[in-house]
């Protein structure tokens, strides 16, 4: 239970690091962590060998956070929006882990992300999900060759809609700081309270990790949206997501 952990790397750096674990259910006693290297201290570790760091001691407090999210957003009778940009997924993955079958199919995604090292970790905890939207803008051609094949498949592997490129998501933002068009959000954020309202929802709730700009958009999209009669605007959750220098 728990959102986010402290850690701390001994010789590296005296400073503590906030990360969200990763849902690691078939690996006891291991912890894995998704990390975006746009930070001075992960550009580091990343340009360094990495094999000089295995079986390195690393000091983990928490974890921190609210254990009970789940209950919060995803209870009987609700439909859970959630809205992730980049390493943002990792609270809603384990969200999205902790729930059950017939809840998942209650719950829309939208994923904004721009790794293949991010989809490769997580796509698999995502499984069950009812309503996937996943946007890559990425460079990587293997990995817009690999999500134009999901696109196309109509197996159990299928993860929904997935935008490849696209005026809206042109790379033209510096670093982490994600910004799709309002467009994409807003028409998601109408999708999502269709599909609410088709499963007989009684209440609507969302939950959102990523970049100000995106969760921005994603507030102004609900504030702007209409809720059909009988179905109640529940809880609207941010999560406080920032890239520290290091």
């Amino acid at each position: 239970p728990g959102q986010w952990v402290s850690v701390t790397f001994p010789g590296k750096d005296c400073v503590a690091h906030a990360f969200s674990p990763l849902p690691n259910p078939k690996e006891e006693n291991t912890m894995k962590l998704l990390v975006s290297c746009d930070g001075y201290m992960t550009k580091k570790f990343v340009a360094a060998d990495f094999e000089r760091f295995i079986n390195s001691r690393v000091y983990i407090q928490g974890p921190y956070g609210a254990s009970d999210l789940p209950k919060q957003i995803a209870g009987p009778g609700d439909y859970t929006v959630m809205i992730a940009g980049g390493t943002g997924i990792t609270p809603i993955a384990s969200v999205i882990a902790s729930l059950p079958a017939e809840q998942k199919e209650k719950v829309s995604l939208l994923w904004a992300f721009r790794s293949s090292g991010e989809f490769v970790s997580v796509h698999q905890l995502l499984a069950g999900v009812g309503h996937r939207n996943l946007m890559y803008s990425g460079k990587d051609e293997v990995m817009r060759r690999a999500t134009a094949d999901l696109e196309a498949c109509e197996c159990p592997a299928h993860y929904g809609h997935m935008t490849v490129g696209g005026e809206a998501l042109k790379d033209t933002r510096p670093s982490h700081f994600a910004h799709h068009g309002n467009k994409e959000i807003a028409d998601f954020v109408d999708k999502a309270i269709e599909k609410a309202d088709e499963s007989n929802a009684k209440r609507i709730n969302f939950y959102m990790c990523g970049p100000s700009c995106m969760i921005n958009l994603t507030v102004e999209a609900v504030r702007a949206a209409e809720i059909p009669e009988g179905l109640e605007l529940g809880v609207v959750k941010r999560e406080s997501f920032g890239m520290m220098p290091w």
